[in-house]
């Protein structure tokens, strides 16, 4: 089976190829069979190759909408999704926006060659927040019929998003398949899938075009695709569980011995159904985390080895492996959009080698990401994807190619090949910012950056439970908190998405109103005051437990004395949430920033009724 890939990270409008799963509803367009394959248009094809020629295979690039023909290129894909003036005219307003701030900087160069060229999207921004943009499982499903999906994870979401992925032969310049499909007021983790039966003559690649709106601010990015051969076996050793003393207990503490956790060895990739592999930034301890920090290490990165193989059946590995290979990891956020990049088609160097002439094996003592630009801060307190992909040269009987292999926890089974799953990542959570009090179980209060799970510390919660905290986290907050001022005279500063014990149960803390009832270690209080506060310190968060009870009062403690949920709780809550806007007119109506938008999006859904 031949497989095409191309792996990048992106943000906005864009090309893109990669890795990830589920995606919120929306309503797609496809044409019809018949209508394909058709012949790409003198002016299409010469705006394709135009793209084409300006982005390396694999790398995301923004484009330049100052060029008319980049700028052709954003409205076809828009076309294609059947978004027009007429019936998007806010997206459209947006683009053309971005046209004209193109156009100014452009100037600036005399509108250079240069000045006018797209750009690469990592250049300045890896290792902090940012959007992933990706195509994933772009493969041969048999019979010559093929499938790629193009992926969206925007960081907070978007305010529209349209994908238009297709499948061409960049020598005829003819188009196999189209889809395309757009999405309101999410974006955080958006797929649009294509599938089409296409001559094993044909140069293939996959082209996912990616519109993406925040606010009214809109971008294009590009990457292309390369053809390449998938690994046919691999396993992941490394990160792992930790060897806990109670295997059944989660929570109970990991096996020390002279000092060194102990690991679980067997390969992650045969894991059904994985339970997540906890990691702690900043604070941790055994018994919070399978990883955490040490007193050696700086509080502002992750560490964790990755360890693992890839074989290539009847391939070999050419001896020019260690500088021509190259491997990408990277954590995505599929609840609050976006991840952070660890290295990017980083070469592969010590730690590389090989088991034998088609096996490629790999121990990577220390993978890191530091977090200059509070990126961990960001994405903690939730389960995010981790990714991690490896391009190696091989020598194959029809010649020279490249073999490649994506470990991934975005993934449905049934898996494509060169596609291997494996357990998401836990970061633990913050959510109220430094000095809120905690109550503990013995009555007393402890401001919340005091606490750590290291000697068990125990909180009272509002069902009258006393609960062990189980871990607790520290991180930054881009977006502005909520103060939350009641009747009997709190005052608590906490994150957006936060949840809050009300009298009806947990709710994020941005949903609560003035008259809202919440519950406080007073007795059932009104909201008389909820604002938006922009706050630049610490934010902290304490876990008291797992899924199985993360909407139960009794996963809550006390917060300047408002009962709040834990970081699990704010996990679930914002699942349920994306769930809920999969179906939810209303929810995505009241998202939507201003009636001009919300009239787009009726517009929307009438067309497809």
């Amino acid at each position: 089976m031949r497989v095409i890939t191309m792996h990048g990270f992106g943000i906005k409008v864009l090309w893109v190829l990669g890795i990830l799963c589920i995606g919120g509803s929306s309503y797609g367009q496809t044409a019809p069979a018949s209508t394909y394959p058709r012949p790409m248009t003198a002016q299409e094809a010469q705006d394709y190759a135009h793209v084409l020629n300006m982005v390396k295979p694999g790398r995301p690039y923004i484009l330049n909408l100052a060029d008319p023909q980049q700028m052709r290129f954003t409205q076809r894909a828009l076309a294609a999704a059947d978004r027009m003036s007429t019936n998007a005219p806010q997206t459209y307003a947006a683009v053309r926006d971005t046209m004209q701030r193109d156009q100014k900087l452009a100037a600036t160069a005399n509108h250079s060659a240069t000045a006018l060229a797209a750009r690469p999207l990592l250049a300045s921004t890896a290792g902090g927040p940012q959007d992933i943009e990706t195509i994933s499982n772009f493969g041969d499903e048999g019979n010559n019929v093929y499938t790629a999906t193009g992926y969206s994870s925007v960081l907070g979401g978007t305010t529209q998003t349209t994908i238009t992925t297709q499948l061409i032969d960049t020598q005829t310049k003819t188009v196999y398949a189209s889809a395309s499909s757009t999405q309101y007021a999410q974006g955080t983790n958006f797929q649009v899938p294509v599938t089409g039966k296409v001559p094993s003559s044909a140069n293939l690649a996959a082209v996912a075009t990616i519109v993406t709106v925040v606010g009214n601010s809109g971008n294009t990015t590009v990457v292309s695709t390369a053809a390449m051969v998938p690994a046919s076996t691999g396993t992941m050793t490394a990160p792992n569980y930790c060897v806990r003393t109670n295997p059944s207990d989660p929570n109970s503490n990991c096996v020390i011995n002279g000092g060194q956790t102990q690991y679980q060895t067997t390969s992650t990739t045969l894991v059904p159904s994985p339970p997540p592999i906890k990691v702690c930034f900043s604070r941790g301890s055994q018994q919070s985390c399978d990883y955490y920090n040490s007193s050696g290490r700086p509080a502002t990165s992750v560490f964790y080895p990755e360890a693992g193989t890839a074989s290539f059946g009847t391939n070999t590995i050419d001896p020019s492996y260690a500088t021509a290979g190259s491997y990408t990891a990277s954590i995505v956020d599929p609840v609050i959009g976006g991840g952070c990049v660890f290295s990017d088609h980083q070469a592969l160097g010590t730690g590389w080698s090989l088991a034998n002439a088609s096996t490629l094996q790999w121990t990577l003592p220390q993978l890191s990401m530091t977090n200059p630009t509070n990126c961990l801060g960001v994405s903690g307190g939730r389960l995010v994807n981790f990714n991690f992909y490896v391009e190696v040269p091989l020598n194959t009987g029809a010649g020279k190619n490249t073999g490649y292999i994506t470990f991934t926890s975005a993934y449905n089974p049934p898996m494509p090949p060169g596609y291997l799953g494996i357990p998401a990542i836990f970061l633990e959570d913050s959510c109220v910012a430094a000095g809120t009090l905690v109550r503990l179980a013995d009555g007393s209060t402890t401001v919340i950056e005091k606490i750590t799970a290291d000697n068990q510390p125990q909180v009272m919660t509002a069902a009258g439970d006393k609960r062990t905290v189980l871990g607790t986290a520290k991180g930054v907050e881009l977006h502005p908190m909520i103060r939350l001022k009641t009747s009997l005279g709190q005052d608590l500063l906490i994150t957006r998405t936060h949840p809050v014990l009300s009298a009806n149960g947990l709710v994020m803390a941005r949903d609560l109103k003035v008259g809202d009832s919440v519950k406080t270690e007073k007795g059932v209080a009104k909201i008389v005051s909820t604002a938006q506060e922009k706050y630049t310190g610490q934010v902290y968060s304490l876990r008291l437990g797992w899924f199985d009870e993360a909407r139960s009062d009794r996963r809550t403690h006390s917060a300047n004395g408002i009962f709040i949920g834990d970081s699990v709780s704010q996990i679930q809550m914002e699942q349920d949430e994306v769930a809920r806007l999969k179906n939810d007119r209303k929810e995505v109506l009241r998202r939507l920033p201003d009636d001009k938008w919300r009239q787009e999006y009726q517009n929307f859904i009438n067309q497809h009724r």
